[in-house]
């Protein structure tokens, strides 16, 4: 069995958020999740020491991954050069408006991402995927389709067991 590991430097939580409701992976990628991703989970020493439990609020981990912004709306880290970032992400939003004045809000999004992943001294988190290879996916499936088909028929106990599996 093979598995493929990928690590990206990202630059917008709105990836992570943007499921409209049901996590990410919106808008281009949304075929992959056509039911949706469900929403994130707070996790972690971290999210503990700042007091986040529970389901992730989009406004939150926008603020916190991208302003340093706590829930409680306070800094957490001094950032470097804010100005100057957000006068060039300005520049090229201003920029891309100027060639494209019917942008939607989508575009003007990626190109604000654009920007900010040209800065290497500001990343806000890093995607990591970690792939199996299909006959491990198609198992998975496959115990998720039996439990439901089980649980259908009034068998929780079978159900709970391919649950489990999977």
């Amino acid at each position: 069995m093979s598995t493929n590991v990928t690590l990206h430097v990202g630059h917008d939580v709105a990836y992570l958020t943007s499921g409209q409701g049901r996590g990410g992976c919106a808008g281009a990628m949304s075929y992959y999740t056509a039911a949706g991703e469900p929403p994130g989970e707070w996790a972690g020493k971290g999210a503990a020491t700042l007091g986040l439990v529970g389901q992730v609020d989009a406004g939150v981990i926008g603020r916190l991954y991208q302003h340093n912004i706590g829930p409680g709306g306070e800094l957490l880290v001094k950032r470097r050069q804010p100005k100057a970032s957000d006068q060039r992400e300005q520049a090229a939003v201003a920029a891309y408006l100027a060639a494209h004045p019917y942008a939607s809000a989508v575009e003007l999004a990626e190109v604000r991402a654009a920007e900010r992943g040209r800065d290497p001294r500001q990343v806000p988190y890093f995607d990591l995927t970690v792939s199996a290879v299909k006959s491990v996916s198609v198992l998975h499936a496959s115990y998720r389709v039996a439990a439901r088909q089980v649980r259908d028929r009034g068998d929780e106990d079978q159900a709970a067991e391919f649950d489990a599996r999977a």
